[in-house]
C-alpha cells in the first residue's frame, strides 16, 4: 500500500480523485481510509500525552482504535 501526504482539507475534488487513482482506490475509499488513519493517529496522540502527563490511565486498547462504521458511511455520502 501506497503512502500519500495530502491534506484531504485543502485537496480539491479534482485532486482527490487524481490522489485516489493513484492509490488503486474510489475517491470514497480513499477518504474513508484516511478518515481512519486520522482517528487513530488522533486516538495515539491523546494516549501519548496521557502518558507524558504522567496519568495513570489504562494503556490503550484496541478497541480505543475502533473505527465506528456508521462515521465511515457518512463519507460516502458527501459529494466530493
Amino acid at each position: 500500500m501506497r503512502t500519500l501526504d495530502i491534506s484531504i482539507e485543502d485537496a480539491l475534488s479534482a485532486e482527490l480523485e487524481a490522489v485516489s487513482r493513484a492509490a488503486g482506490m474510489t475517491p470514497a475509499e480513499f477518504a474513508r481510509r484516511a478518515t481512519t488513519a486520522a482517528i487513530r493517529l488522533h486516538k495515539a496522540r491523546d494516549a501519548a500525552r496521557r502518558d507524558l502527563a504522567g496519568c495513570s490511565a489504562a494503556p490503550v486498547t484496541d478497541e480505543e482504535f475502533a473505527v465506528d462504521l456508521a462515521d465511515l458511511e457518512r463519507v460516502d455520502d458527501e459529494a466530493w
